[in-house]
């Protein structure tokens, strides 16, 4: 199919309707077009506005692994309590991203595919961590 090649389709729907299809695809940060082709072509359509704080949240959890390393190279030992509490908050970011995961096996087009691949790469990352 040629991408250039565009049709228009002009539909009619009482301004209530209206009002609550702007209203969702403005929520989903999608445009109306995007949304009701979305809609009708039965794609699975998702906010994706929470990935950014995730990716804050896993670096911040990156930054206290790696000061916990310096005080372990530093002091040559680190506390049980805080390699439990670095376990603690891993298991659940793993989680939480797998559950991210399964939501998204019908990704609406390809930035939530990039953004699909991305958690698979930090879910089997976080898979092969020791966890001893």
């Amino acid at each position: 199919m040629n991408p250039n090649d565009r049709a228009r389709i002009h539909i009619t729907v009482p301004s209530a309707e209206k009002e609550k299809i702007e209203q969702s695809a403005a929520a989903l940060h999608m445009t109306m077009t995007d949304y009701i082709r979305a809609c009708c072509l039965r794609k699975r359509v998702m906010d994706t506005s929470w990935v950014p704080e995730i990716t804050k949240q896993i670096v911040k959890i990156g930054v206290n692994v790696n000061q916990i390393a310096a005080v372990a190279n530093t002091n040559h030992s680190v506390s049980d309590r805080q390699i439990d509490l670095v376990n603690e908050n891993l298991i659940g970011v793993q989680n939480q991203l797998r559950a991210v995961i399964e939501h998204m096996e019908n990704p609406l087009d390809r930035n939530l595919n990039e953004c699909r691949q991305l958690l698979l790469k930090i879910s089997e990352k976080l898979n092969a961590m020791e966890w001893d």
